[in-house]
């Protein structure tokens, strides 16, 4: 969280000299730049959480290798540091239309047209793990993605299920 929002999913695998793999995928919405007289209707952003009025779209595509230090003899806090490329898909709000009569369909006083691209990334994902079972773990992650196009930076917090331990 922070100026925008996302979801974030992926496959792990760790190996017995703790190394990682990882391919995930994460959606993001960004705040998009708008015009200084943008605003949306109060009950439409009600009704939609905030989520309806004009926003940038990221999807994110990654495969990620990394290394596992334990810093602790029961291997329950441990540091992941994973590397790795992303595809990005980004969808950008462009071509801000004034709405003749105030409230347009989306319930704002503008519409707009969709610009949509891709780009390649590089990844860095430093993690903080705590297994709390053999099953069960949070993670504290700082999520890096540098692009030509777009680099954001998130924290993000985890669960972790399965194999843990």
């Amino acid at each position: 969280m922070g100026s925008g929002i996302g979801l974030d999913f992926g496959l792990h695998y760790v190996s017995e000299k703790k190394y990682t793999f990882q391919l995930g995928a994460s959606i993001y919405s960004l705040p998009a730049t708008k015009p200084s007289d943008y605003r949306v209707n109060p009950i439409f952003a009600i009704l939609t959480f905030g989520f309806g009025e004009a926003r940038e779209k990221l999807t994110t595509y990654r495969a990620l290798l990394g290394k596992v230090i334990s810093l602790n003899e029961k291997r329950s806090i441990r540091a992941n540091f994973s590397t790795g490329i992303a595809y990005n898909h980004h969808r950008v709000p462009t071509n801000w239309m004034k709405v003749p009569f105030g409230e347009g369909v989306n319930g704002s006083n503008y519409d707009h047209e969709d610009q949509s691209y891709g780009s390649l990334g590089l990844v860095l994902l430093p993690k903080m793990e705590f297994a709390f079972s053999k099953y069960f773990g949070l993670t504290i992650a700082v999520n890096t993605m540098l692009s030509p196009k777009r680099s954001t930076v998130g924290l993000g917090i985890g669960a972790v299920i399965g194999l843990v331990r």
